[in-house]
């Protein structure tokens, strides 16, 4: 019950935040969904409870999740990839 009063006024608010411009706070509530949702799923896991049951609160973390990584590559689309170059051989040290 304690995941539930958390989560549905989070859900209120990331429904109605726009992702491009709160992008840190979009990211952060949406992980932060994701993980109440599976700490949920983990419960009634533990107290075996019905497939049914699991599947929809796996799903509604799922969603979030989904939801994170989305804003997450939206944020870095676009951005150039880096290389790690290699090291020389006259960067190499010897001892």
């Amino acid at each position: 019950m304690l995941h539930k009063k958390r989560t549905v006024p989070l859900e209120r608010v990331l429904g109605s935040l726009n992702a491009k411009v709160y992008s840190a706070f979009y990211k952060e509530i949406a992980f932060m969904l994701g993980e109440a949702h599976r700490t949920v799923l983990e419960l009634k896991r533990h107290a075996r409870r019905p497939y049914g049951k699991l599947l929809a609160a796996g799903g509604r973390a799922a969603r979030f999740y989904s939801q994170y990584v989305a804003a997450v590559e939206e944020t870095h689309a676009g951005a150039p990839t880096q290389r790690v170059r290699e090291p020389n051989q006259s960067t190499r040290r010897t001892l």
